[in-house]
């Protein structure tokens, strides 16, 4: 029976080890959570950030330019993905210039979603998608008191992956 109760100990104290590890890894990723740390990946082949001219401030946000391509100062991911491509590092690179360019500069960083049923789970990708580019800014030097973010609907009309985009602006 002692070699039994010393094995029954064993198991409680294993077990017991793996709760308190699963408990400290929610409560870590939690306070990640909480302090603004994005989940999202970035491609490590564009994780060198390299120099660019800043980006003009533009008066409102656009989903397309007069050409249909996307606006310079606009990152377009990915369906269901928060993933910082290298096109989106290189745009993210030249408004962290353009911020540091001057000091009293502000960069906004405006999510959009498409409107729908799952509307909830849209807002909860855009966020994310926000906090990446916040991350990658702050990566790049640019201080969290410049940057404000939101989140939105997109416009009625406009199309699925436009709708998932994230717009900055140095003002």
């Amino acid at each position: 029976m002692p070699a039994r109760d010393d094995a029954m100990k064993k198991f409680a104290l294993l077990a017991s080890a793996v709760v308190v590890l699963l408990l400290g890894g929610v409560v870590a990723w939690q306070i990640d959570a909480r302090a603004g740390r994005p989940t999202a990946t970035v491609d490590p082949a564009a994780s060198v950030l390299a120099a660019a001219a800043p980006i003009a401030p533009t008066a409102t946000p656009s989903a397309t330019t007069e050409s249909g391509s996307t606006p310079p100062g606009s990152l377009v991911f990915e369906a269901g993905s928060t993933r910082l491509s290298s096109e989106a590092i290189a745009v993210l690179n030249r408004v962290a210039d353009g911020a540091r360019a001057s000091a009293g500069a502000t960069v906004e960083i405006s999510g959009y979603y498409p409107a729908g049923a799952d509307a909830v789970k849209s807002a909860a990708l855009a966020t994310a998608r926000t906090q990446a580019a916040r991350h990658a800014l702050e990566a790049n030097g640019v201080a969290p008191a410049q940057m404000r973010s939101a989140v939105a609907e997109a416009p009625a009309g406009t199309d699925a992956r436009e709708a998932g985009r994230i717009e900055l602006v140095v003002h």
